[in-house]
């Protein structure tokens, strides 16, 4: 009964963690009206110098902060959190399921993220988008057995993502 309650909870985490790394596998969806290389738009001051730089990076660590030493001790926990427990299931995940079970859970946690998608689409009243992301749900969803395999791709609806800091960009909300 253990293993199996193990195994169950390495497939959650793993399923949810693997998800997120699937998303350098997706097509990129050129975005008409976003960046997708943030990096190029930055406009740099060759006139700075290096001690310039260098007391700005001072003055930005020297921010009060009430909650240092618990901020600290949450990172620490959280660092070997993820080095002692997590990352160890992952690798076992990794190890003993086969690659088209995790494709299948990764393709589940996705299903379920157009959700968001969706929603927030219809929020920033992309009719187009939204149509397209309905139409992806539909068919991942019924086609692909509830989302463990993913047809809308191959038929050419490949996966956009939308986030609620943009539906709150598209309403004027700094």
């Amino acid at each position: 009964m253990a293993k199996y309650l193990l195994l169950f909870a390495a497939l959650l985490c793993a399923g949810v963690a693997h998800a997120d790394n699937s998303k350098a596998n997706a097509p990129v969806v050129v975005d008409s009206d976003g960046f997708k290389e943030p990096l190029s738009k930055l406009k740099f001051n060759p006139g700075l110098d290096q001690r310039e730089f260098e007391r700005s990076t001072l003055s930005a660590l020297a921010v009060y902060d009430p909650l240092e030493e618990w901020n600290r001790r949450v990172y620490h926990f959280n660092y070997r959190f993820d080095q002692w427990v997590f990352l160890p299931v992952v690798n076992g995940y990794r190890y003993v399921t086969p690659s088209f079970l995790r494709t299948g859970v990764s393709n589940f946690f996705n299903n379920l993220g157009d959700v968001p998608n969706l929603l927030n689409s219809l929020l920033q009243l992309k009719g187009q988008r939204s149509l397209e992301t309905t139409g992806r749900l539909l068919l991942n969803t019924t086609i692909g057995i509830a989302g463990l395999w993913d047809p809308a791709t191959a038929m050419g609806l490949p996966r956009q993502s939308e986030d609620f800091g943009q539906t709150l960009g598209f309403y004027g909300v700094p």
